[in-house]
């Protein structure tokens, strides 16, 4: 049975995990596989995941043992994520990395794009309510958002976030509406809603080029964006009573 199927990017992998009996223990083991769809090629075992009674997941590649608190499968690999701490990535055709997270940030739980695509993953450190003339804020949440590297562990780009819900469930709700990244032929871009949902922000993360590609002043309500077949980043933003739609926001920058 299979337990979960990464996204399908343009690497041309997908990574997914089966679940099975150990016939030594009568225990579940959940098989990490990696394949490429649509050719001859078999899947590949990537390693050997366990959970504990603890809840701790150890995988096993190759006689080596990596263990965390939850994981995501990636298109070419596996990250194992021991919450706030650390997270190591497991790939079909690189060499194990485990990299520190810094002070104060664990991993969205819900992540953007594919890291073996993007060559990053998204982090949260909670700043605290959300202020509005020196008030806080009951349902709005400051977060810095910071994208980290698989490549060296280094944090790219850092972007403030307001994220609206009183829950954690309900702020990565609407993170997934007001964040996006993408990998193009440019590089890894991102597009974010900032300053209090008035400015809709494109980051090239190699380039470290900066534009305001839309901005409002009474505020964005929402935001929307893609890539299409030509490998265009297209975004569509409330803008009053119509939408502001480009066609692709890499010409601006």
């Amino acid at each position: 049975m299979v337990e979960t199927v990464s996204k399908i990017s343009e690497t041309g992998y997908i990574t997914y995990v089966v679940v099975d009996l150990d016939k030594d223990s009568k225990r579940s083991i959940y098989k990490v596989k990696t394949v490429e769809p649509f050719t001859n090629q078999k899947p590949k075992v990537l390693g050997v995941l366990r959970k504990s009674n603890e809840g701790y997941y150890h995988l096993t590649v190759d006689e080596t043992t990596y263990t965390g608190t939850s994981y995501y499968v990636l298109s070419k690999g596996i990250v194992l994520n021991k919450d706030g701490h650390s997270f190591t990535y497991v790939s079909i055709d690189e060499p194990s990395k485990t990299f520190p997270l810094p002070p104060g940030y664990k991993l969205a739980p819900r992540q953007k794009g594919d890291a073996s695509e993007t060559r990053h993953l998204m982090m949260l450190k909670h700043i605290g309510n959300s202020k509005t003339f020196g008030i806080p804020s009951k349902g709005e949440h400051d977060y810095d958002l910071s994208l980290i590297s698989i490549d060296n562990g280094t944090i790219t780009s850092t972007i403030k976030m307001r994220l609206d819900g009183k829950g954690k469930r309900d702020r990565f709700k609407h993170l997934t509406n007001s964040f996006y990244l993408y990998a193009t032929e440019r590089g890894p871009v991102t597009i974010s809603l900032e300053d209090d949902y008035k400015r809709l922000v494109l980051r090239n993360l190699y380039t470290k080029q900066k534009k305001i590609v839309h901005e409002r002043k009474a505020g964005i309500a929402f935001v929307k964006a893609g890539i299409n077949d030509e490998d265009k980043v297209w975004v569509k933003a409330a803008d009053g009573l119509k939408d502001k739609y480009i066609d692709n926001v890499l010409d601006l920058l």
